[in-house]
């Protein structure tokens, strides 16, 4: 037999407008800083959320000799999640995620003060990051760079007796597309286009027909 409850919280602190500015736009008559002149910059996140979650259970089982035993567990979870593109090409992500046994009410205490709050003891927690570039030097060839990197630490004192397990990764990769229909809109005749030749009787005319 087992009983038990949970409950959930979510806070939502993205802003609402994005603060954005072009510092390049002077660049616009440099042809080589020409692509530089439309980046634009935004220092506030795109997305800011705060979660937490609070699950008890308690079981019971009894033997084949009628002894009665029972379990109890509480814990907490907490996540916070942003992501940002500070600029147009450029996108950042970043999670944080702890879990806390908060069973024994001794290890609770509520204050203002981070150094005098207590919040259970920590069991596990995770984080990760991660950032995309995408440049698009050129329209018929998309570039995209990645670089991802997480840790996760693992301090259960009941599993690990006082120690603690961690693990970190990363990884990065490039990703080329090749758009080759937009290929044909470049070579496209605008000239001739414009006189309202279809593309057959452009090729005749250019061959001498």
């Amino acid at each position: 037999n087992s009983q038990g409850y949970g409950f959930g919280l979510q806070y939502d602190m993205t802003p609402r407008k994005n603060l954005t500015f072009s510092p390049f736009k002077g660049l616009k008559s440099v042809f080589l800083l020409k692509k530089l002149s439309s980046e634009t910059i935004n220092p506030l996140p795109t997305n800011l959320m705060f979660s937490s979650s609070v699950r008890s259970t308690k079981s019971f089982s009894q033997s084949s000799a009628g002894n009665i035993t029972s379990q109890y567990a509480r814990y907490f979870n907490g996540t916070i999640s942003a992501s940002m593109a500070p600029l147009k090409t450029v996108s950042l992500g970043y999670t944080f995620e702890t879990s806390r046994d908060i069973r024994d009410d001794k290890n609770l205490k509520f204050s203002f003060l981070p150094k005098q709050a207590k919040l259970g003891i920590e069991i596990s927690r995770s984080q990760s990051f991660s950032a995309t570039y995408r440049p698009k030097w050129i329209g018929i060839l998309d570039q995209n760079f990645s670089f991802n990197s997480s840790y996760k630490e693992n301090g259960d004192p009941v599993q690990l007796h006082g120690t603690k397990s961690v693990g970190n990764q990363s990884g990065k990769s490039a990703n080329f597309t090749f758009y080759w229909q937009k290929i044909f809109g470049i070579l496209k005749p605008k000239a001739e286009a414009k006189k309202g030749l279809s593309p057959l009787n452009w090729v005749r005319s250019f061959v001498g027909n």
